[in-house]
């Protein structure tokens, strides 16, 4: 079972809970505790060791703050583009191998993961060994030529700005793309690839966060 690190008395006495240093309204918090009460987690120096899923995996705090806000939803949106006979996916901005574990738990054989943050690229390498994944690691920037040099069946990208080189693309596969702090980004990429959709369920719009995606591949709209 999971516990807070730590409970503070907000300015009307309502409590916050906080999960490393992220801080919770009590009906967040318990909700997560619910639905992760077969899960455990322990500080381990500048690392976070999670038992999870039938896995054992060691995160940065960073990601692990963001494992607890958002599996979740991951396993609705992640998931709600993916093809029923994807088998090989590309994981762009794969972090330690969190997004890894979700699409093997979901039917994936292979998962070919990008992350070029050293930390995050070390515990991916660690995390894949340890749980023995079949997953092929690189510490690598995304860039377009991935998407012809490489075989797979469906990809997922959360990279925090590198989904801008897509408005350069003729073709999208199968995907589901993460967008932080920029509508604008959103409703471009949406206007180049008309069918691109946004999730049924949304996670933190109040941070300016979409989630869009597309479970067939995508032409441009001015592709000639």
């Amino acid at each position: 079972m999971i516990f807070p690190t730590s409970i503070k008395i907000g300015r009307r006495g309502v409590p916050k809970f906080y999960m490393l240093d992220l801080p919770y309204p009590p009906h967040h918090f318990l909700s997560r505790m619910i639905r992760y009460r077969k899960w455990s987690m322990k500080r381990a120096g500048q690392t976070v060791n999670v038992k999870m899923e039938n896995a054992e995996v060691e995160l940065m705090p960073s990601v692990w703050t963001a494992v607890f806000s958002e599996w979740m939803y991951w396993k609705e949106q992640y998931i709600e583009f993916l093809p029923w006979n994807a088998k090989t996916v590309l994981d762009v901005g794969a972090a330690c191998g969190e997004t890894a574990l979700l699409y093997l738990l979901h039917g994936a054989e292979k998962v070919i993961c990008f992350e070029p943050g050293l930390d995050n690229f070390r515990l991916l390498e660690r995390n894949s060994l340890r749980n023995t994944w079949n997953v092929s690691s690189f510490q690598e920037r995304f860039h377009l030529g991935m998407l012809s040099s490489i075989e797979f069946d469906f990809m997922k990208m959360d990279c925090e700005g590198c989904e801008g080189e897509l408005l350069k693309a003729e073709r999208l596969p199968p995907c589901v793309i993460e967008v932080h702090q920029n509508k604008v980004r959103v409703e471009d990429l949406m206007r180049r690839f008309p069918g691109l959709r946004l999730a049924k369920r949304q996670i933190g719009l109040r941070f300016g966060l979409s989630v869009i995606g597309s479970p067939l591949p995508l032409d441009a709209a001015n592709r000639r």
